[in-house]
């Protein structure tokens, strides 16, 4: 299987989600968060196919198109049909498709495309990100906090993670973005919480390429490999660059 392969499905999703853009039914999941007849097809699309590209690879998706995830897989795709569903829903512009591949829970391959503002990033197993074919640099210099600078935050920051932050922040409805926002760094660092696997398995494994990290609050390294495996999600979470973290880390105050 190829990297183009899982690019163009993604792209595919891509258009399957714009012919359903603006005129959504929304409904509601258990957890009251929101699902559409968009999210249904795309996983179902993807599930079909890319279990097709790789002969016995199982799938785990948010909307559980495919069966739940057993044993250890060799190759197991993790798939968000939509992450950004509420602005999908809204008419707003960002949200995506996210397709992570995991060989032996390891990250393999990764496709993320944002079909509104036509941004595409994906990683193959060169260890290298791109993003609309072009390579993300590896970041690794010191970087002071400036006043443009800013972090990616859920919208409801304090509410639902307990976290105040003493920087200029902006939330885009998207963790996949906002990942992807530090790997390509125009943010400084992404807050992550109340967010499950697949929002993480394909874009952090990008993230990762260019040298950005996921921290807990106490300046702790996270292996997103472990994560995946286990399903066991850490919150909140850092992803920014080990040279960056110290700097973020003074910035914020959790009351939990």
């Amino acid at each position: 299987m190829q990297m183009e392969d899982l690019n163009k499905l993604v792209k595919e999703a891509g258009k399957i989600a714009l012919d359903y853009f603006g005129r959504v039914t929304i409904d509601y999941k258990d957890d009251n968060s929101i699902i559409t007849e968009a999210d249904l097809a795309i996983e179902k699309f993807l599930y079909e196919e890319l279990t097709q590209l790789i002969s016995g690879s199982q799938f785990l998706g948010e909307e559980s198109a495919g069966k739940p995830v057993s044993g250890n897989p060799e190759f197991l795709w993790i798939v968000d049909p939509i992450d950004g569903t509420s602005s999908y829903s809204k008419g707003l512009p960002v949200w995506g498709i996210s397709a992570g591949l995991y060989k032996n829970y390891r990250p393999y391959m990764a496709s993320v495309y944002f079909p509104y503002v036509d941004q595409h990033f994906y990683h193959n197993s060169d260890n290298q990100a791109y993003l609309n074919g072009d390579l993300l640099n590896t970041l690794s210099e010191k970087e002071e906090v400036r006043s443009e600078s800013f972090v990616c935050v859920p919208s409801d920051l304090f509410n639902s993670c307990g976290v105040q932050l003493k920087m200029k922040s902006r939330s885009f409805g998207s963790t996949c973005y906002h990942i992807l926002q530090v790997a390509r760094d125009a943010a400084y660092a992404a807050l992550l919480c109340s967010y499950a696997v697949w929002d993480l398995a394909a874009a952090e494994a990008i993230a990762e390429t260019t040298g950005a990290r996921m921290f807990d609050l106490e300046g702790q390294g996270l292996n997103l490999s472990g994560i995946v495996e286990s399903n066991d999600i850490p919150e909140p979470v850092v992803v920014t660059y080990p040279d960056r973290l110290k700097k973020v880390l003074d910035r914020i105050h959790h009351s939990h």
